[in-house]
């Protein structure tokens, strides 16, 4: 005779879900992954402007505490910038 159904998700999936997974990620994961956490990258555009504007001081505390490649990346940028600039015309400017 047979006894009661077996107790579990129906074939397929979950409650009639794909199997694998609960529906689409909308972080991009794989059907059934966890959620991962959305990447920071940070702004290269401010950390031109810190490197640039702040100096050896800028650039220490973009290093500190930014926490995405970008901005650090944008602060050695704008620190490199403002030693290309400031050397010269600070020469230029004690010879005058």
């Amino acid at each position: 005779m047979g006894g009661p159904p077996p107790m579990g998700a129906p074939p397929g999936g979950a409650w009639g879900q794909p199997p694998g997974g609960y529906g689409p990620n909308p972080y991009g994961a794989p059907m059934g992954g966890a959620y991962p956490l959305p990447v920071v990258q940070g702004s290269t555009g401010l950390g031109i402007l810190a490197g640039f504007f702040g100096g050896c001081i800028g650039l220490v505390l973009v290093l500190a505490l930014a926490k995405g490649p970008d901005t650090k990346r944008g602060a050695w940028i704008g620190f490199a910038i403002q030693i290309v600039i400031g050397i010269p015309l600070r020469l230029f400017l004690m010879r005058h």
